[in-house]
Formats: C-alpha cells, structure tokens, sequence
C-alpha cells in the first residue's frame, strides 16, 4: 500500500465529508482517528469508507497524530484536517512518491482568513511522512521528526490544501482556540517542570493567546521568551505574532527585539518593511509607515519565508488616512477590493471611500461580484448614514439590485426622508410595495413627526387611502410653527394631497 490518508477529529460533521471525498483519489485508505464526537463524525467517516478508530483526546495534538498513525498501512501517510480539501493531480502525486528519496513532504496551504472575503494566506505544513523513519512531535502546532537516525530532508509536493479553519466565526462556535491555548498553557507548565527549554512553549502560547483574543496573556508570554533561542522558522512565527499582540497592548518595545532578528532569520524585505511599518503606526508616526511602504504602495500581495499572499495596503490605506491624503488612500483601496486583496472591512471600505469625492461609487463598482452579497449582508444591520451612498452606487451601476433593495428596506428607521421615498418607488417598481419603507415610518413611532408626516401624505398621495387613519392624528398634533416649514415640502412631496388638505387646514396654515 503505497498512501494512507490520515485524520484526528471531533465533531466535525459539517465540513468532513467534502474533505473525505477530495482526499479519496490521491490515497489508497483513510484513517480517521476520533477523539470523541458527538455528532454524525464517525458515521460521515464509515460511509465513505474510512477505517474508524475511536481514540481519545489527552490535549496532545502530536500524540493523537502518532495514535492515528499505527493505523496506517501506507508506505507513506498524508495526514489531512477536516475543513481542507486537496486539490491537485493525484496521478502525479503517487508517482513523485514513489520516486522520492526523503522522509518527508511539505504540501502548500492555502487559508481563507475570513470566510466570504476573499482574503487568504498561503504557506507550507509538513503533512507527508514515511512512518518507518518519522514521528510527530509537539502538543500543539506539531511537527514531524526522526525515529533514532536522522531523516533524508525534506521537499515540496504540487498538491494544495484548501483550508477553511482559519474563519473566526467557525473557530469561535467549536471552542478551538480556547483548547489550543490551554493545550499550550499545559505544555508549557511541563516543560518547566521537567527543566526542558521553554522558548518554544512560550512562543506556542503567545500565538495560542492571540488566537484566543487573550493579547495581554500573550504579552506575558512573548515577554518571557528570547529570541535569541529560538530556530528561524519558529522565531519567523514569534516574530509576526510579536507585531500583532505589541500593536493590541499598546506597547511597541515588546515587538523591538523580535522585528530586529527578521533579516537573519531571512524573513523578506517587503515583509520586514511591513511589519516596522505596522510597529510606527501604532505610535502615531504615519508619516514613517507611508516611507516604510512606500515600495509596495500598489503590491496587491507580499511573500513572506513562511507564507505567501500577505498584505500591508491595509497599514498603507490606515497611514494615508490619518494624514488626510485621503484620494491616495481611497484609490488604494479601490485597487486592492478589485483584486480581492481584502484589507479592511466593508464598514470601514465604505466610511473611507466616502471622504474622497465620489469614492463610494468607484468602490460599488469595484467590489467582486463573488463579495457582494457578503458585504450587503454586514453593511445591512448598519444605518443608512453608512451605507447610504455606496447603496447607491451600487444601484447606479444596477448591480446586485435585489440585494441592495432588501437592505435598503431594513433601513427605514435611519433613512433620510428622501432616501425613503427613492427606496420606496423602486421597491414598488419591483413589485415590493409590502416592503415600502414609507410605510413603515409612518405606522412606527420612532421617527419624528414631521418625516412621519411626510410619509403618510406620499403614500395616500398614490393611492394608498388607509394611510390615513395613521396620518390623521398626526396632522392634528402639528402646531403652527411646525405646519409653516412643513408646508412647502407636503407641496413638492404630495401636491394634490397638500391641496385637498388646505381648505379644512386653512385657519390653522
């Protein structure tokens, strides 16, 4: 048997069958190892054909991984997640492995950061290895190593992982960067227990922290631990994270040591210019960040020693900002959405875009058609102040429009009176008219008087007549300074409303 396909699970119905079926044509059996589920894991699992073991879980990624491993039966095993899918030609995949000469293989990962952004990363996980020579090592964020003599070095396959675990949301609902950072917490307390050296725990932990939106327990962490003992690849890690949690607690002289050991440790560049510049700008020096980036101001991404596709536009679109060179700062923007390189949310894509003179269109029309519904759907719950412009923009370039008509719906209780009744005729246009936002301003109380007003006389205006058994209380609790700067507008708005209205208003005009 030349591959077998390898996993450790729990509770992982929602994603493991597409995972199980992209793996089958580049394996000759898969092992799923369970760590105790309580879901459809194991069922998913067996009707795809996989050999079950129902293990147990003692807060040892490595461990588990070598559990799993003795039941293999392949020459080589491919240990595989549950939310990545393999792409690539498994034909030339099988025949590289039985031509290869080494111990072990890295695959390339590709990671959406945020799911339906469009944004990702890429790197490269060890995830190939010959269980006669190798083992996994480590409780967390494991590694492959020797058994006794030391490995034939490593290589790269063509194949890709698509990985889906990194999204926030799907992390958050299965606890899993909570148990990392205890996972890590207790390795570490082994390792000083046993007197073993703790840099690469402390590291472990201050990126489990982070994960876990811990930044002042991962300060504590980064604080203890010496760059200076630590390998490349691990302090390229520490490093990076080093950035994040400094710029999250306000204290840049945490990130000092680790940014100056990146040329070193052969991090690139741009990626070290990036990360200074990121350091500068949390102290309010965005003058230095804009030089710092100034190289790769229209780089959609960077490549970085251990991962590929990253971005710092979002440090240059935030320094740009900040010293009111706000049409640099929306054309970059602009660029980078294009090109899918998503660097800021779709609240604050459309709060910039609307310092620049008609920044909001040029952005509507430059958002991927993939993004759209996306970022209707997070910019809806927002009130129209917000949204309202880039709504229209989107409208104006007649894109996504049933989309944009249920959220501008959803928007009544913000929508500028005018804005209400644009929103309205087109709902009614579309054959909405039960979604008529005119509607809901005058039956809801928490408008004011005179745009409830307004409303109602629009909607008995066309013909709506019931709208006046809510119009009519309201008129009669308008006082005469009020009726005055109404009236103009119940002219332009309703004028043969306004015109029935005034013989039995007159005395009160």
């Amino acid at each position: 048997m030349l591959v077998s396909g390898c996993y450790i699970v729990k509770d992982e119905e929602d994603v493991l069958a597409a995972s199980l079926q992209a793996l089958g044509p580049f394996v000759d059996e898969i092992v799923v190892y369970d760590t105790g589920s309580s879901d459809r894991t194991r069922e998913i699992a067996r009707e795809f054909g996989a050999v079950v073991v129902e293990g147990l879980w003692d807060d040892d990624f490595g461990a588990a991984r070598n559990r799993a491993l003795e039941h293999c039966r392949g020459r080589w095993v491919f240990a595989v997640d549950a939310d990545e899918l393999v792409r690539g030609d498994a034909g030339a995949f099988r025949d590289a492995l039985r031509a290869s000469t080494v111990d072990w293989l890295h695959v390339a990962q590709v990671s959406e950061v945020i799911a339906g952004t469009g944004r990702s990363v890429e790197c490269f996980v060890p995830r190939l290895l010959r269980p006669a020579t190798c083992r996994w090592e480590g409780a967390i964020h494991e590694q492959i190593v020797a058994i006794g003599a030391p490995v034939r070095g490593a290589g790269t396959t063509e194949l890709l992982l698509e990985h889906s675990g990194l999204d926030p949301a799907r992390r958050r609902a299965q606890g899993k960067d909570d148990r990392n950072l205890r996972v890590a917490e207790q390795a570490l307390a082994r390792a000083r227990r046993d007197g073993e050296d703790t840099g690469p725990h402390l590291v472990e932990v201050t990126r489990a922290a982070w994960a876990a939106g811990q930044p002042s327990r991962a300060a504590v962490a980064l604080a203890e631990a010496d760059p200076g003992s630590l390998s490349g690849h691990l302090g390229l890690r520490a490093a990076h994270v080093a950035v994040d949690v400094a710029v999250a607690v306000g204290e840049p002289s945490l990130a000092a040591p680790w940014l100056g050991r990146l040329r070193e440790w052969g991090e690139t560049d741009a990626v070290r210019d990036g990360l200074a510049a990121r350091l500068a700008l949390s102290t309010g020096d965005a003058a230095s960040a804009v030089a710092l980036l100034a190289r790769q101001a229209r780089t959609v991404r960077v490549d970085s020693a251990i991962a590929a596709g990253l971005t710092f536009a979002d440090t240059l679109i935030d320094a740009l900002t900040r010293l009111a060179r706000f049409d640099e700062a929306v054309d970059l923007l602009v660029e980078h959405v294009a090109a899918s390189t998503f660097v800021v949310s779709p609240v604050r894509a459309v709060l910039l875009a609307g310092r620049a003179p008609g920044g909001p269109g040029r952005l509507a029309r430059a958002v991927p058609e993939a993004l759209l519904v996306p970022w209707i759907g997070e910019l809806a719950p927002h009130g129209a102040e917000v949204t309202c412009a880039f709504f229209e923009g989107l409208w104006a370039a007649d894109r996504c429009r049933p989309a944009v008509l249920a959220a501008a719906a959803g928007q009544w209780a913000t929508l500028p009176f005018d804005e209400a009744l644009t929103w309205s005729l087109r709902l009614r246009e579309a054959g909405l008219a039960g979604h008529c936002p005119l509607r809901r301003v005058l039956t809801g109380g928490e408008r004011d008087l005179v745009t409830r007003v307004l409303s109602g006389a629009v909607l008995v205006e066309i013909g709506e007549h019931a709208a006046l058994r809510h119009l009519e209380p309201l008129l009669a609790a308008i006082d005469e300074e009020t009726a005055a700067r109404l009236l103009p507008r119940l002219r332009r708005v309703a004028p043969r409303f306004t015109a029935a209205l005034l013989p039995a208003s007159t005395e009160r005009v």
